[in-house]
């Protein structure tokens, strides 16, 4: 892949780690959001519990990932092309 710019670069590092990295990371995702409900009226509780897991899970705030959420766009579909 040819790379003519520092932001190409990053992008393409960017989408080489959700690629490689896409079902670990989902499943401690999903995790992560259903440990959170149930504490989202108390704002205290929510945040120290973010907190705590995305201090010792990296993963967790590894990217941000708007295609898993896509009914037309399958993570496989998008990571082949």
């Amino acid at each position: 892949m040819l790379v003519t710019s520092p932001n190409e670069t990053m992008f393409y590092l960017f989408a080489n780690n959700y690629c490689e990295n896409y079902a670990e990371q989902l499943a401690e995702r999903y995790m992560f959001v259903e440990v959170l409900i149930p504490q989202i009226d108390n704002k205290t509780n929510f945040t120290d519990s973010c907190v705590e897991m995305v201090e010792t899970n990296p993963n967790l705030n590894a990217w941000f990932d708007p295609i898993s959420l896509s009914e037309k766009t399958t993570i496989p579909e998008v990571c082949e092309n």
